[in-house]
């Protein structure tokens, strides 16, 4: 849907307000006195949340700063129109960052291992290791096949819950800066959202809100990794990483150039080799005996032995 005017401005938050007729008048009375400049601004930020469901969240936030006036703040203004909370993210975050380019590569079979007190994504409860699986060279092989020959920039990824497709969002945001030239990542993950960035000797990582990096959304050139979230229709190649619940992506498989891939569960071998390199406290027999009860998911035979054995 396209705001082509005001009258289909008008039209638009009356639908997204039609159970509340006072709170639709006042913020209609607001954007009936906006000049053409700042109704162009509005607008295009407008329209990249079109039938999302942080519209109408965007649209009021918006339309009440207006109403408001210009003050004090401590947000800038986003390329979207909006008001922006982008700013440098935390330092273990930006470490991650730097400690996964700074690899020389990300062999398939071995284990990726940062320096120590450096996380994974910047997340302790991640460690500083993982095993690097095949099936996630033949995943990413795939999509960048799919991607040349058949225009496929919507790529859902999932399988079994406890599998580990958080991790395999640390292997593809390396392997697409090593082998891909990629120097703009987004990544949604654990509520919040990152803007992970490379341009030779600059290296840098910002955090923001939903509403931010508008801008880099919208280039194809960047790549946009959601982890168990909501992913919108936009330019960037998108990567939802999801468990098998089609109600929470049913809607992303509409959009057009959507694949989807399966990362299959561990195998013997794997779990033997993470058990030995990362969990070497665990005895085998504890380990085949967790297998037997709970399959070959490692969050469950190896991450949360205690409760599984509770």
């Amino acid at each position: 849907m396209a705001l082509t005017d005001l009258r289909a401005a008008c039209k638009r938050l009356a639908e997204l307000y039609k159970d509340d007729l006072v709170s639709a008048m006042d913020l209609m009375a607001t954007l009936s006195d906006l000049d053409d400049d700042a109704f162009l601004r509005l607008r295009i930020g407008w329209e990249n949340y079109i039938d999302s469901p942080a519209e109408k969240a965007f649209v009021t936030k918006r339309l009440s700063d207006m109403a408001a006036g210009p003050g004090p703040s401590s947000t800038r203004t986003s390329a979207g129109g909006g008001s922006s909370s982008r700013r440098p993210a935390l330092q273990k975050v930006q470490l991650f960052w730097q400690a996964l380019l700074a690899l020389p590569s990300i062999i398939v079979g071995s284990f990726l291992t940062l320096p120590s007190n450096v996380y994974l994504l910047g997340t302790k409860s991640l460690g500083s290791s993982l095993l690097v699986r095949h099936c996630y060279r033949g995943i990413f092989d795939q999509m960048m096949e799919l991607r040349s020959s058949n225009g496929m920039s919507r790529f859902l990824i999932t399988g079994t819950p406890g599998i580990g497709k958080s991790f395999f969002a640390v292997v593809l945001m390396g392997w697409l800066v090593q082998e891909k030239g990629v120097s703009t990542i987004i990544l949604d993950f654990d509520g919040l959202k990152y803007l992970f960035t490379t341009n030779g000797t600059d290296i840098k990582v910002e955090m923001g809100s939903e509403m931010d990096f508008i801008e880099e959304v919208n280039d194809p050139k960047t790549w946009w990794i959601v982890d168990t979230g909501t992913a919108f229709r936009r330019p960037a190649s998108t990567v939802l990483l999801a468990s098998p619940d089609r109600q929470r992506y049913k809607e992303f498989l509409k959009f057009q150039g959507t694949t989807t891939l399966f990362m299959p569960i561990w195998t013997d071998d794997e779990i033997k080799e993470c058990r030995i390199r990362l969990y070497p406290h665990l005895s085998d027999a504890t380990v085949r005996d967790l297998v037997w009860k709970w399959g070959n998911i490692p969050r469950y035979v190896l991450e949360k032995v205690c409760v599984c054995m509770a």
